[in-house]
């Protein structure tokens, strides 16, 4: 086994990158300066439209002002509790957002510019609907999505560096023919990128081309072929939109991602090895 001298975890490819790249172009941020009065805080989130933004003191950012806790803060004093009495609630509220039961989230609906959405009619209320319940909802379909783009872009690159030539492509032609007991005249891809997970688990598990890998993994050839197919058959449900991945079946997808992308890291630094020889 090629002992790796970056121990640095490993380089995720997908949708889930770095934060910096969520902060959207051109975002000027609404700083509350920590010596501005309550009072003037509470109209700069106002007239922005927010519910909360950092706090600054000398420059430096010391937290998050929130409305949800001012309020629960403005609730213990007495003089505010008198005022809060005399008033109606219905004076302070905001034109209502409905989604019919049955209507698509994705429709009809800004959730960049709205908090929330009411589920149902104003004659039966289902509940609520917020961002994060949306985010929280999406995530778990697309996460699935990602490590599994993340394994054939992984399998992709391990191919190409393992097998770059024409010969080697025109020998994985074989192999695949010959496990998929096709025809010789019928087309199979030979750019590595387009190869499928069916592909990639003939490939990576025939004896002789898994012998090129074996020193860099700490896997069997049966156990790495059977996560492959495992990620196939799951890639197909999800893709399909036949069910949703459960959270353990992704903790699994990722665990064989992460072995592809050490994999890969250690068949680099070998090569650099014998590149310097």
């Amino acid at each position: 086994m090629i002992q790796l001298t970056d121990q640095s975890k490993p380089i995720r490819k997908g949708p889930y990158g770095p934060a910096l790249v969520f902060v959207p172009k051109g975002q000027e941020i609404t700083w509350i300066d920590g010596k501005d009065t309550l009072l003037a805080a509470l109209e700069c989130l106002a007239s922005d439209g927010y519910s909360q933004a950092p706090v600054r003191h000398n420059g430096r950012c010391t937290g998050m002002l929130e409305v949800s806790r001012v309020l629960q803060a403005l609730l213990e004093q007495p003089s505010f509790r008198e005022l809060a009495s005399a008033m109606p609630a219905g004076d302070l509220t905001s034109p209502p957002r409905f989604l019919g039961k049955d209507e698509w989230i994705d429709q009809n609906f800004d959730w960049l510019a709205d908090d929330v959405a009411l589920a149902g009619s104003p004659e039966q209320l289902e509940g609520l609907i917020t961002p994060s319940e949306v985010l929280r909802h999406v995530n778990d379909y697309i996460e699935a999505f990602s490590v599994i783009a993340e394994i054939k872009e992984e399998c992709r690159e391990l191919i190409g560096l393992l097998y770059p030539s024409e010969q080697h492509r025109a020998m994985l032609h074989d192999v695949l023919k010959r496990s998929l007991k096709t025809g010789a005249g019928a087309f199979l891809r030979l750019k590595s990128e387009q190869f499928g997970f069916q592909h990639n688990a003939i490939l990576f598990s025939h004896p002789e081309l898994f012998g090129h890998i074996e020193p860099h993994v700490h896997w069997s050839r049966m156990k790495l072929e059977y996560e492959l197919k495992r990620a196939r058959y799951l890639r197909n449900d999800v893709m399909h939109f036949k069910r949703q991945a459960e959270s353990a079946e992704v903790d699994r997808l990722r665990v064989l991602s992460n072995q592809l992308v050490e994999i890969e890291r250690s068949v680099r630094a070998a090569q650099r090895v014998n590149d310097g020889q």
